[in-house]
């Protein structure tokens, strides 16, 4: 159950990296890259398990911000060609910031570094 959750770490720091990649066709460039700078830190924190519960937390908190910013959908018209299309991007980007919530609320696992602190 420990390597899947090791796995799933790895996946939601790439799955974050990605969107916020992503993102650069609908952010201004200086809310995109100090976003994406503060996202590899948080990145690498949730991967190795360092404060994982707090970086799980601080990423919900960056992709709950960017997706409003990003794809507000209920700010266009219901005819609006667009709304559609950032109402899907909206809500997947919702259930990313659910599974980060997840692991912030389950923990790293054993293969983290917090782990190894308490045990080790």
């Amino acid at each position: 159950m420990d390597v899947i959750g090791l796995v799933g770490r790895c996946l939601i720091s790439c799955i974050l990296l990605s969107i916020l990649i992503k993102e650069r066709d609908y952010m201004e460039w200086y809310a995109l890259f100090p976003a994406i700078a503060i996202a590899v830190g948080l990145a690498i924190m949730l991967l190795i398990g360092l404060r994982a519960k707090v970086a799980a937390i601080a990423q919900a908190v960056l992709l709950t911000v960017a997706t409003f910013w990003s794809h507000s959908f209920f700010r266009l018209a219901p005819t609006h060609w667009e709304r559609d299309l950032h109402q899907y991007y909206f809500f997947q980007l919702l259930t990313v910031t659910g599974a980060m919530l997840l692991i912030a609320s389950r923990g790293a696992g054993r293969f983290s570094m917090d782990h190894n602190k308490k045990f080790g």
